[in-house]
């Protein structure tokens, strides 16, 4: 198991030296959790803002798996009205496509640019390796220069990169199946799991990473918002905890959106949206977020349950020859 359970997002700033509070980054996180299928591992979508990012040279985003370039999935590229309206929660969007570079919201207030990940500049993307206990850990690295994108204009106020990470290490760290001490009798039936999804948190990145980060002058963010987002089967009974927001149906045209790598077809009838949100007040930024969340399902064990059959027939067996022992005992004393 890997040690290091928490994700990372720095920065690096053009200007370090610049002592003006109104051009420090301001990063809003959204965090999509997709268990949605028994037969499909998870898999987590990003969303990272950026206002304030005139000043920002670079942006590096660490997660705690063993994560290929062909497992990260470029989604700023592909957005389309309808879902960018869905990410935000915000039907007042008017929504822009400039082919090849970029696409844009806006409204009144703010102008946010969706910038690809995956294009002519390609995200840097490297993994790190740790020894630790005699075994080697790895840690995915995604550096984007910000300053190689020169076609954003000049009145966006925001930039939002958007990707997802599918891979079976995913399920590996950050859901785990729990077991309890009535563990072979329940599970036959049931089946509990823990999510734990973290968020710079400090004590769960690894120091080498830490040191790495600090060696390049980078600074950890400071979030104004982050929002965690669960998609679970209806079936499945989800224990809410702090920073519970609300509980919801999935919206139509997120079929739509999870098509957008090529995922099954899931029926989004289904499937509940839990929402766990965390805000700063005022402009008291926070520079970590966690959150434990306990699921517990309906599942049918059949191979538990077959074991139970074969110890059945044993102990049936058993009995009967021992019922049969004692009958012929019996009829012995009488002779």
């Amino acid at each position: 198991m890997i040690k290091t359970k928490s994700f990372g997002l720095a920065y690096s700033l053009i200007d370090p030296n610049c002592k003006d509070p109104n051009v420090n980054p301001i990063f809003d996180v959204h965090i999509n959790f997709w268990n949605i299928s028994k037969k499909e591992s998870p898999f987590i979508d990003f969303g990272i803002k950026i206002t304030n990012y005139k000043n920002v040279h670079k942006i590096t985003f660490s997660a705690p798996l063993s994560v290929s370039v062909e497992e990260i999935f470029d989604l700023s590229y592909v957005l389309d009205k309808e879902e960018t309206q869905l990410i935000f929660s915000d039907l007042t969007y008017k929504f822009e496509s400039i082919p090849k570079k970029y696409s844009l919201i806006h409204n009144d207030s703010e102008k946010i640019v969706f910038l690809p990940i995956k294009n002519d500049l390609n995200a840097k993307t490297f993994i790190t390796e740790v020894e630790s206990n005699n075994t080697v850990e790895q840690n995915f690295n995604m550096t984007i220069d910000l300053t190689q994108y020169n076609s954003i204009p000049n009145d966006a106020t925001s930039v939002y990169f958007r990707f997802r990470i599918k891979n079976d290490s995913v399920a590996e760290i950050f859901l785990q199946k729990l077991q309890e001490q009535n563990y072979y009798l329940e599970s036959a039936f049931v089946e509990r799991q823990i999510i734990d999804i973290k968020f710079n948190d400090a004590r769960n990145i690894d120091r080498s990473e830490v040191s790495r980060v600090e060696k390049e002058n980078c600074a950890y963010a400071k979030f104004r918002s982050i929002h965690l987002f669960l998609m679970v089967p209806s079936s499945y009974n989800v224990t809410v905890w702090d920073n519970f927001s609300e509980c919801r149906q999935l919206e139509d045209g997120w079929d739509k959106y999870l098509l957008k790598n090529d995922s099954n077809n899931i029926n989004i009838k289904n499937i509940l949206v839990y929402h766990w949100k965390k805000k700063a007040y005022r402009k008291n930024y926070f520079d970590k977020f966690t959150q434990l969340i306990k699921i517990e399902l309906k599942d049918t064990n059949v191979k538990l349950i077959f074991y139970y059959c074969i110890i059945i027939v044993i102990l049936g067996a058993l009995g009967s020859g021992l019922a049969t022992f004692i009958q012929n005992l019996l009829y012995l004393g009488r002779c």
